[in-house]
């Protein structure tokens, strides 16, 4: 299970580019968002199941994530 914080990975709903500095943060977050599909892929391969949350998700409405988390921690067991 990752959470995503929106900056950081760029969040189609809350992520923001800076105005400063742009060619440093766009080169950053891109790789950020890169490293995000290849570790997911990577893990898919090895047989794990990525769950990935928006911060937002979280702050929004823990309870709804962490029924998703169950509920998929109960898929696996049956």
């Amino acid at each position: 299970m990752f959470v995503d914080g929106c900056f950081w990975h760029c969040c189609p709903e809350h992520g923001a580019m800076p105005k400063t500095n742009v060619e440093f943060w766009n080169s950053k977050l891109n790789k950020n968002k890169q490293r995000d599909i290849e570790v997911t892929h990577r893990l898919e391969i090895e047989g794990w199941e990525v769950l990935r949350f928006w911060e937002h998700e979280v702050r929004d409405d823990v309870n709804r994530v962490a029924a998703k988390i169950v509920s998929s921690t109960r898929e696996k067991r049956h």
